[in-house]
């Protein structure tokens, strides 16, 4: 996971991790579940706001993928093969492949 948010960050990897549905889908009903649990025991934040996702991470990452370099790609099919590759890379660099 760190190498890959060194690459893409954390963002942009919750939308390729979020399936078909991007980061909306992380941020959804189906993940909302583990992220109020741990929510729960903060002082401050008691329950995941939806409109945060939406605001910070939804938006925030059509947003960074519509301004992406098209070489490191801007869809997320494409962005994915650039991660992939830059892993490949980095992971040869460290002569671990």
């Amino acid at each position: 996971l760190g190498i890959r948010w060194a690459i893409v960050g954390p963002n942009l990897n919750g939308d390729l991790n979020g399936g078909p549905g991007g980061i909306a889908q992380y941020f959804g009903p189906k993940y909302l579940g583990g992220f109020n649990e741990a929510l729960s025991v903060m002082d401050d934040w008691k329950e995941f706001p939806l409109e945060y996702a939406e605001k910070y991470g939804v938006k925030g990452v059509e947003k960074a993928k519509a301004n992406r370099d098209p070489e490191t790609g801007q869809t997320v099919q494409e962005i994915i093969q650039y991660r992939d590759k830059m892993l490949i890379n980095i992971l040869k660099l460290h002569k671990k492949i």
